[in-house]
């Protein structure tokens, strides 16, 4: 769920989601509709909103949240020492939007993306590297070949 629902993820939260993920693919990042945030600070009140919704309906769908009794409502949660759902505004569902999906490409042994730094292809094999993987100068301009294709995998 992203509350502010930029047009694209950032190469930082593709490095994030692929430290979390950790596939030998490249992975799909699904973010349905969700009610957006007016201001800059409520990111993670959202998130907590969000995972309780998760946690007592099994789905995440647009939910249009009271943003004004939201501060309340998560006060009131930690005060009684259990989560119930957030409350929900009056106003009608949003409806028509689709998801946003974005595939995270993952390269090298680490398997992150190439936000986590300049890549490099093997000669040998054709797949791609992170040049600081393998200690390699950001600049680096020589021939390559992975560590399996060097040892002959």
């Amino acid at each position: 769920m992203d509350s502010v629902r930029n047009n694209q993820l950032t190469g930082h939260v593709k490095h994030h989601v692929a430290l979390l993920i950790r596939s030998d693919s490249d992975i799909v990042v699904r973010r349905p509709p969700c009610k957006q945030q007016q201001s800059n600070v409520d990111c993670g009140l959202f998130a907590i909103a969000f995972a309780v919704e998760y946690c007592f309906t099994r789905e995440v769908k647009y939910i249009d949240y009271d943003e004004g009794l939201m501060r309340s409502h998560w006060l009131k949660c930690l005060a009684d020492g259990h989560l119930t759902p957030f409350l929900r505004s009056s106003r009608p569902k949003k409806s028509g939007e689709e998801d946003d999906v974005t595939v995270v490409q993952v390269f090298c042994d680490c398997r992150l993306p190439s936000s986590y730094g300049n890549l490099i292809q093997c000669e040998a094999c054709s797949a791609w590297f992170h040049l600081r993987c393998f200690g390699l100068a950001e600049d680096f301009k020589g021939n390559f070949m992975c560590d399996r294709c060097v040892k002959g995998n």
